[in-house]
Parts: structure tokens; sequence; C-alpha cells
């Protein structure tokens, strides 16, 4: 799944409540081998005089720590989905004799704040600063806990990837350095540079291949357009609900398929993808093409309950023990402040190529069309691009004095397009295309200089893989 207010702006630096406020409680891990620890933190750090808190899930790993003050403290940020804790130490945890902190994000899984629904009222609250501040109080408490002084290194990939270079900008006296890979660490709205990049990784594949998707996605198009009872067997062909009562039931469809074919790519299938589109041929009637692609990606089958996650109206749940429940968040915070609406590249702009491997209906309108449809009354992300990257400085993170920041990159990574694409003359970040997997034993805690990059195609989860350690 891809991944959606707060348009509150800070009034000056932040100053985190003193660690004696804290309150921390032992449980009992369910899955994984460490201890389940809570931290009770502000709801809201942004308002001094609000007493309310909220607990969050935390997990320390201390094998490999000799006991040394100095040792460093290595932060794996929190992902957007519920965790029980890692399952294994990371290799540069142990490399250092460091202590591993591992944590879960505000409102997903079980740090849901007590008597909240996940209603727009409350979701204020979820913001991608307040997830930052919540962290820098545990980076604080555990350090105290144990009377730390050495550096602490923040990592991740994806959305925890991009929060580490953000909490490094943010919290820069407490954040010694961080490791970023596949971060996207720019706030947009409209991002069809992902279809672009989907589409063009395709055409480097095989040019039929993207010819095969892109016709695809035009006869589903046509067929839903055509009848009534053509789009009920549509969508049946799909797994999706085919009740017309559901407004949002074609952008759910568009947005689903278009999902299959973006997350073949940034997982590496894109051969496989293409492999599977060799069946068919680009003459082939609408409704045997879409029947065709239904079959060869087995979401005629359910597709492992992949469908879950695009039915809005499931995703219109306000409570918080709805199965879905950790999709809206992730929505939320793309629709109220961070953008990633990956919308249709049909039109193509900046006289960069047309290409699409999407509908030509994913356009913006629809995607905040809806965002108003799940949360009713909320603050486009719109409101929120330009002062959030004026903050973090977008791709451009050197225009905003940011240091001792590692960059990881690869060529095919749909969400490049968000990701620093240069560090100007700075020596103090490095931005490198690895081959993965790669080792950050030679990782000094201090960014070394640039040196020559090497490129690469291997997919993003696999530069993921190496920095996770969930179960």
């Amino acid at each position: 799944m891809d991944f959606r207010l707060h348009t509150h702006t800070r009034p000056g630096p932040f100053h985190p409540p003193p660690v004696a406020q804290h309150t921390a409680v032992s449980l009992l891990g369910a899955t994984s081998r460490y201890q389940t620890n809570v931290l009770d933190v502000p709801l809201d750090h942004d308002t001094p005089g609000d007493t309310r808190r909220h607990r969050i899930r935390y997990w320390v790993d201390d094998t490999a720590w000799k006991g040394a003050a100095d040792a460093p403290l290595f932060v794996e940020m929190p992902s957007e989905s519920a965790t029980n804790g890692p399952s294994s130490l990371n290799p540069f945890v142990e490399e250092h004799s460091g202590i591993g902190l591992f944590l879960e994000h505000r409102f997903f899984g079980q740090s849901v704040p007590n008597g909240l629904d996940t209603s727009p009222t409350s979701l204020q609250y979820l913001t991608a600063e307040q997830s930052l501040a919540d962290v820098s109080s545990l980076v604080r408490h555990v350090a105290m806990e144990r009377n730390l002084t050495g550096p602490v290194v923040a990592y991740g990939c994806s959305y925890p990837g991009a929060q580490a270079a953000w909490l490094r900008m943010r919290y820069p006296e407490q954040a010694t350095a961080a490791i970023a890979a596949s971060a996207p660490v720019a706030a947009r709205v409209d991002f069809n540079d992902l279809d672009r990049s989907v589409a063009l990784a395709l055409q480097r594949a095989s040019p039929s291949c993207l010819a095969k998707v892109t016709a695809t996605m035009e006869a589903v198009d046509v067929l839903a357009t055509e009848s009534a009872a053509g789009k009920r067997q549509l969508k049946r062909m799909f797994g999706m609900p085919d009740d017309e009562a559901a407004p949002q039931g074609d952008f759910d469809l568009r947005y689903m398929l278009a999902d299959v074919v973006a997350n073949g790519v940034q997982t590496g299938g894109k051969s496989s993808l293409c492999s599977h589109m060799d069946g068919v041929e680009l003459d082939t009637a609408p409704f045997e093409l879409a029947q065709h692609f239904s079959k060869a990606f087995d979401l005629d089958s359910g597709f492992g309950g992949f469908q879950m996650a695009y039915k809005s109206e499931d995703l219109k749940r306000t409570d918080p023990d709805s199965a879905v429940k950790d999709y809206r968040l992730w929505t939320w915070l793309q629709c109220a402040e961070l953008g990633y609406l990956q919308t249709s590249n049909a039109q193509g702009d900046h006289g960069l190529p047309s290409v699409t491997a999407r509908s030509k209906h994913l356009t913006l309108q629809a995607f905040l069309s809806n965002c108003e449809y799940l949360f009713p009354g909320v603050q486009a992300a719109t409101t929120r691009e330009t002062s959030f990257n004026l903050e973090f400085g977008g791709v451009r993170p050197d225009e905003k004095d940011a240091s001792n920041i590692l960059y990881i990159k690869y060529r095919d990574d749909p969400w490049f397009m968000l990701q620093p694409n240069s560090t100007g003359d700075d020596s103090r970040l490095r931005i490198v295309m690895v081959t993965p997997p790669f080792s950050l034993a030679p990782f000094s805690l201090a960014i070394p200089r640039p040196s020559p990059t090497t490129t690469t195609t291997r997919p993003r989860n696999s530069l993921c893989h190496a920095f996770d350690t969930s179960p």
C-alpha cells in the first residue's frame, strides 16, 4: 500500500519536557523476544499547558552493550504500522557494542491514546512532528535511565528513513547522525513523479510491457463506464465491492490496480510483472485484458486480502479497533500533511515524459475528494507542503544546514524524486547509491566524506530489509 492535518505551525523551537515527567511501564512483549515497555508522553507536544498524556510502546536491546556510558544508541525510527518489537539485533548495533532502541508510532498498533478514536478531531495529534517529539522524549528517557552519554544514531527506510533525517535536523543536539534509506524527505501533494518513475522502469524492462499495462488500465476505465452491469462484473473480477452505493468505489479499484503495478516495481518484481503481461496481446478486447491482469496477479482470488487496504467504506471507520485502522492512519498522514498523493502522469508536466502506468482518472482532484470523503473537513496537505519543506529543506536539506545524514538511494525506487538530489558542496552530507546488502561496519558515527558512488537496480525492499528487524 502506498501511503495520508494538523496545520499548526510551531511558534518556535520545541523544548522537550523534563524526563521526570515521563512514566515508563514494563509489559511482556507478544511476539518479540524483547520486553515491551511503555512510555507516557504528552499527547500534544506543541502546547506546554496541555496536560493530556498518551503511551507509546518501545523496546530496548542491550545484548551487545558492554556497559560503557559512551556507547552509541541506535534508534530504529517508527514505521506506519503496528509492531511487536524487533526479532533480531541489527548487525551494526552489535559491531559498535551499542544499544538498540525501537518504538511504535503514535496512534498505530497499540500506541493509541486512551479515549480517542480516529476521527479528524483526534487525528490532529497524528503528525510527523508529534512523532519526532515522541522519539526525542524516548531518547532522553532511555539515555537518562542508563546514564548514556554517547552518540545517538537514528536510522530507517522509507517513511522511517525520512523521520531519521528529520529527527537529526529538528533535534541536532540530541540526534548525532542519521541513516536515511529510500527516504521521501520532501512533502509533495501532487506526486505524479511516482507514476512516471514506475512507467519508465517498466519501459526500460520492456517497451511492450509498459504498453500492455497502460492498455489494461485504459480497458478498466472503459469497462467502468460502459454500463452498470459491466461495472459490477468488473469489480467482482478484482475482488472489490460491487455496491453502487459506494461513492468511492471506482477510485478504490483504480488506485488498487495502480498499486499492484507500483509495488511490483518497488519490490523488485518488474521482470515478473512483465512476464505476466507477456501472456496477452495489445489488441485483446477490454474485458479479456482486464481478466488476464486479474488472474495473473491473483486478484480474483483475494490476493491475500490486498483489497482491504483500498475499500473506502471500510477506511471511513473511526473506531480504534478497526481491522484497517493503520491503513486509515497512513492515509491521514498523506491527506493532511505529507501529500504523497500518487496521481496519474498521463498529462506529464515540466516537459517530462507523459508515460503512465495507471488510470488517467487518478487525478489530484480525485485524491483530494477521497481525502475529504474519509476525513470530512480535513485541511488538505496542500496547506502544509510549503511550510513543511521550508522547515526540513525538501530535496535540498543542505540549504537548511543539515549535517551528518547518510542518504541511501537506488535507481528504480519510485520514491526517488522525493529524496535529496544534491548536497551542494556540503561534505557533512552524503548521498550514495548502494548495492544491498551493505555493511555499516566502517560507519564511524560521523558521516564520511563523499566517495565515488556505485549504482544498483536492486529493489527497494532489499534496501529496506537491510534495516528491518521486525518480525
